[in-house]
């Protein structure tokens, strides 16, 4: 009973203290010793509501983030804070209290200065102050709001002092010349920022694909699976493409700030992408270095580059042992979410993570089986119904679905945190001489 007594008084200090986790492990303990105690089944009840609260206002959140609606995003990352310590929040939760503050800082920031620029002494604090009220330790807008409340006595006595040509014709010159010099400021600040966000880009796309000679394989599936079948011989001209899957923080770039992905981190594959999704990220992208035709490859471009040569179910052989050694898939990670690219073995083009991690997107129709595919490596085009095609297996697959061969097929407006994509593009004329082509 002693130990009973020592975890309800844990559990209850957690719960006081916020600690919703803490404070439920605790409770759980409890009542495996005693099942009938009030307090402690009012515990468990309180936080699990309160977890659930929390879920929600995290979902919202993020929603709101990913949607641009900082005000939403922020007023739920308050709410969640008044729910739970921020040394008993889950990663998740952080993320959401940290992102939603600081694009509310930055929105603060902003607003207060334009009013200052005009003037406005009154409504910068205003919205200094209305900040500071949920957050109080913010020593950066509290000294702004202590500069702006101490300038506003200044401001009162100049204006009694000042003649009708000083409150009227210089104001009005100074607020022009502000918002002239603030114009020339925030272009020039989004002009370097475009610049480098452009940079970027390319650097990225300098590195980022590997030639893939023209040749022929048997395209199709070893284990007599209905969509595998028959197995038939492709030609596949030359092309380029993606050495890991397409990453956060180019999608990022180009998409100009939008991140769908479940597991945040600017070096892990993008997933939660639909088919429809990446057919703007493209257009974009080949608005931003055309004539490379950047697109999905095909799904004969893709067998071909996954292969690499070799007809085993894994590209380094026939056993499950070999395929751990090349791919994230759903009978070895620690992590059930998307890893960054390239931390396994390549297969004999270079290329990472052709099976396992997210599945990736082709440009084909999906259909129920190879009866009429095309046998020069283009496209399926003709529609057997309004699937979509995606290669490789994921994270969440077995080893069965993980195979060179593995295909699925998807509505194109699909989103799932292990579906992603790698981009391919035409070959160079240095590439060509390279490969002898």
């Amino acid at each position: 009973m002693g130990d009973f007594n020592s975890l309800k008084n844990e559990a209850a200090q957690a719960f006081q203290e916020k600690k919703l986790r803490t404070a439920l492990g605790h409770a759980t303990e409890a009542k495996k010793l005693q099942e009938d105690d009030n307090e402690i089944n009012r515990i468990i009840n309180s936080c699990q509501f309160d977890l659930n609260k929390a879920s929600e206002f995290t979902r919202a959140g993020n929603e709101a983030l990913e949607n641009g609606d900082v005000s939403t995003a922020y007023q739920n990352a308050v709410e969640l804070q008044k729910l739970i310590a921020q040394d008993d929040m889950v990663e998740d939760e952080k993320e959401l209290v940290f992102h939603a503050t600081e694009k509310q800082k930055a929105r603060v920031l902003m607003e207060a200065n334009s009013y200052q620029a005009v003037g406005d002494l009154y409504r910068a604090l205003g919205v200094l102050d209305g900040y500071l009220a949920e957050n109080a330790d913010d020593k950066d807008i509290g000294a702004l709001a202590d500069q702006v409340r101490d300038a506003i006595p200044k401001q009162e006595a100049k204006r009694r002092k000042n003649t009708i040509v000083y409150s009227v014709v210089i104001p009005a010159v100074l607020i022009i010349a502000v918002f002239v010099a603030l114009g020339i400021f925030r272009a020039n600040q989004e002009r370097k920022a475009q610049e480098a966000r452009l940079q970027m880009i390319m650097d990225y796309l300098d590195g980022a694909f590997v030639a893939v000679p023209a040749g022929e394989f048997e395209m199709g599936g070893e284990m007599d699976i209905q969509n595998e079948l028959p197995i038939h011989t492709v030609t596949v001209p030359s092309f380029a493409i993606q050495r890991t899957e397409m990453i956060q923080e180019v999608w990022e770039a180009v998409m100009e700030g939008n991140n769908p992905a479940f597991a945040k981190g600017k070096d892990r594959p993008v997933e939660q992408v639909s088919w429809t999704d990446v057919q703007e990220f493209l257009l974009r992208l080949n608005e931003i270095d055309p004539n490379q035709n950047y697109r999905l490859p095909t799904e004969a471009e893709w067998e071909y580059a996954c292969r690499a040569g070799t007809q085993t179910p894994y590209y380094l052989g026939s056993y499950v042992t070999d395929l751990e050694d090349i791919a994230w898939f759903g009978e070895n990670p620690d992590d059930v979410r998307a890893y960054p690219p390239g931390l396994l073995t390549p297969n004999q083009f270079g290329l990472y993570d052709m099976l396992g991690n997210v599945r990736e997107w082709c440009i084909d129709y999906y259909h129920d089986n190879y009866e009429g595919a095309p046998g020069d490596g283009s496209a399926w085009e003709d529609p057997a119904t309004d699937l979509r095609v995606a290669r490789g297996g994921s994270v969440y697959t077995d080893s069965l679905n993980t195979r060179s061969a593995s295909r699925g097929g998807f509505a194109p407006d699909t989103k799932s945190a292990d579906l992603g994509f790698r981009v391919v593009r035409d070959v160079t004329p240095d590439e060509k001489q390279t490969m002898g082509q």
